[in-house]
Formats: C-alpha cells, structure tokens, sequence
C-alpha cells in the first residue's frame, strides 16, 4: 500500500511545482511612477494632485488614478515627491500625467503625454510650475499669506463704517 502512495504523491508535488511556475510567468511585471514637483529654482513643491490615465494599477487599463501629494494613492511621504507602486505593466500602452491642482501660489503645469512604464523599472517625471502672477508681481506664498489679514481688516473697518452711517441717517 505504501509504494502505491509514492507515485501518487510524486505526481502532486510535480503538478504543484509546474502551476507554481507556470502561475509566476503568467503574473503581470510591475514597475513604479514617480513624480518630482518643483519651482523654477528646483525646490520641492508640496500639495499639487495629478490624474494619471489610463490608471496604471488597472489591468484593464481604463479609468483614471488619482494621486494626492503625502495622500491618497502616493506611496512616498516625502514633500513634492509622488511615487505611484504597482503600476502593471503593458508594452504598448500610454500614459498622460496631469497636473489638476497646483500648490497654493503656483501654476499648474502642462500635462506630460506618451509616457511608457518598462518592467521592472520606475519611470520619474519632473513638472515644474511657475509662481502665480498677482497685479503684475509674482508674489510668493508667504507674502500673499501676509497681506491677506490687512486685506480682511479693512473690509471689515469699511463694511462697519457703511453700516454706521446707514443706522445714522435712519435715526436723525
């Protein structure tokens, strides 16, 4: 009875291994996107989103994907680095990156087409914006977020002087 047992379990083991192998070759090769987000100086930008389509983790290769800087679907915490894992990878297709929101002060910067992931390796693009243009002068972040609180003081010292007279005129 025990030498009918080992053919038997000799033949399993074989039929495991070759649907192991066979199983690795059918796998899909995955290869990796990274974004660099930068000013014109080369400094890292944080806060911009990108829409990448088709969507590279689909092995469909339909939809769109999604990528919010230090958020959903960036597997890099790093500021102004986007890093998309588990991109399937296909000989043929195509991907577009844009860039739909920028950082706060920035221009979003134009869409990148024609892209192809290799396998195994990782593809970087590099979007740089330009500072956004304010009554002629290119302020930066930290000068618009001065200036914002005198703004909104003064509307506020205008609107209580309107109201003022207003009551004023109604009691005389």
């Amino acid at each position: 009875m025990k030498k009918a047992l080992f053919p038997v379990m000799a033949l399993i083991i074989v039929l495991a291994l070759v649907s192991a192998l066979v199983g690795s070759v059918g796998a899909a090769v995955l290869g990796s996107l990274e974004i660099l987000k930068q000013d014109e100086d080369g400094a890292a930008l944080y806060g911009a989103t990108f829409v990448i389509t088709p969507d590279p983790q689909d092995t469909s290769g339909t939809g769109q994907l999604t990528v919010v800087d230090n958020g959903l679907n960036d597997a890099d915490l790093a500021d102004g680095v986007l890093l998309v894992e588990d991109c399937v990878v296909h000989g043929s297709r195509e991907y577009t990156v844009t860039e739909t929101v920028a950082p706060q002060g920035y221009q979003a910067a134009s869409p990148q087409s024609g892209i192809k992931i290799p396998s195994p390796a990782k593809v970087t693009l590099t979007f740089i914006d330009e500072t956004t243009v304010v009554g002629g002068e290119a302020l930066p972040v930290n000068k618009v977020g001065v200036y914002a609180p005198w703004i909104g003081l003064a509307v506020l010292v205008i609107a209580g002087g309107v109201v003022w007279l207003r009551l004023r005129r109604r009691s005389t």
